[in-house]
């Protein structure tokens, strides 16, 4: 359960509440109530009537306590209580709708982090092949270099399409930490989600999806080839031989070698 959805419950739970508190209306009322203290006093007396003064003082020490007890009982309260009762009632019924539509923005929010991070998640895999790629194209760009194949303005624009890729595999793992901090806050949870053993179809069908969020189609059909390229040969390792096999058929390299 996210947050929302628990905070939406609580506030039901709470507004229920006010159904008890307006049927007290109908029910007596007992009312007790009690004062206790302590007197001290003392008083004096002078007698005269044997013909000599008689000086007598008496202390009056007592303890002063009171108590009462009242019940009411109403008996008609000019329809206030029926009010009260019907607006809470009405009250709770509201929350209550309002728990429902929380539960469906709740769904709705969950099943679009989901998606979203399943998309980022691929996205960065599919910028992190790339990358391996454009660096395994450096590699055999510096090597045909060394050969006297190629210019040096080649290798700058082979060192310029790695950078690029890797500036967009950091930029595909900032999007992965929003999407992580946005199902966490749909969901409650972290998510859980297994990176490994998915069949072959499934594994298309998400770079694919991936690489619908790419700006343009031709970066999209680019990204997708290249990856596609890669699995076909047997990982990105081996995109270095690829290319040395492709600089050693080239008429460039026949005419080097005769």
């Amino acid at each position: 359960d996210g947050p929302a959805l628990q905070a939406q419950r609580a506030r039901v739970r709470a507004t229920d509440e006010g159904v008890p508190q307006a049927l007290a209306g109908w029910r007596p009322q007992v009312t007790l109530s009690g004062t206790g203290g302590y007197g001290d006093g003392y008083s004096r007396q002078y007698l005269t009537s044997t013909g000599r003064g008689i000086n007598t003082a008496v202390q009056t020490d007592r303890l002063i306590a009171t108590s009462s007890a009242g019940v009411t009982q109403p008996l008609y309260r000019g329809g206030r209580t029926g009010a009260t009762t019907h607006q809470a009632e009405n009250r709770v019924m509201a929350e209550r709708a309002r728990l429902i539509a929380q539960e469906q923005q709740a769904f709705t929010d969950t099943v679009n982090a989901y998606v979203s991070l399943i998309q980022s998640q691929q996205l960065l895999t599919l910028q992190t092949n790339n990358e391996q790629v454009l660096a395994r194209q450096l590699q055999a760009t510096n090597d045909r270099f060394r050969v006297g194949e190629i210019t040096r303005t080649d290798v700058a624009q082979a060192e310029a399409a790695l950078a690029g890729a890797t500036a967009s595999r950091e930029n595909a793992a900032g999007n992965l930490q929003i999407s992580r901090s946005q199902f966490v806050r749909a969901v409650g949870t972290p998510p859980m989600i297994a990176a490994t053993g998915q069949s072959g179809s499934a594994k298309t069908a998400q770079v694919h999806l991936a690489a619908g969020a790419l700006g343009t189609r031709a970066d999209q059909i680019t990204l997708v080839a290249r990856v596609e390229s890669v699995e076909a040969d047997g990982g990105p390792g081996t995109a270095a031989a690829g290319a040395r096999r492709a600089s050693a058929t080239s008429p460039g390299s026949k005419r080097a070698r005769s």
